[in-house]
């Protein structure tokens, strides 16, 4: 898979000069397995219709991600955050669900770039 059609490398570069190799690795297996949790919690507050909830875990999504320099995925969930602020769940499923379809490769493709 090409790293650059999922990460931004130039901010992913930025960030692991910035934390170093071995902190980088670090940080991404942990967002990997908070960005996994709040996916789960994200899918649960659109099915109890709890916009709030929803709106408060895309915002967290997106930031992490944003951090890692995966832009396409933090701008889906940019778009889930303004949905959910208009309390306009219904038109975020095929959103999420894209979102969910990209954590994998996303998080894969980080694991990848921090043994580079």
């Amino acid at each position: 898979m090409d790293p650059l059609s999922v990460i931004d490398l130039p901010t992913f570069l930025e960030l692991k000069e910035a934390m170093g190799s071995d902190y980088i690795a670090e940080m991404v297996d942990t967002y990997c397995q908070d960005a996994s949790q709040l996916m789960s919690e994200l899918v649960q507050a659109q099915q109890y219709g709890d916009a709030p909830a929803f709106t408060r875990l895309a915002h967290s999504i997106k930031s992490t991600s944003l951090t890692f320099g995966a832009l396409a995925f933090g701008a889906l969930a940019r778009e889930l955050e303004m949905l959910g602020r208009e309390a306009r769940l219904g038109e975020t499923l095929e959103k999420v669900q894209q979102l969910q379809a990209a954590c994998g490769p996303l998080h894969a493709t980080l694991k990848e770039l921090c043994h580079e």
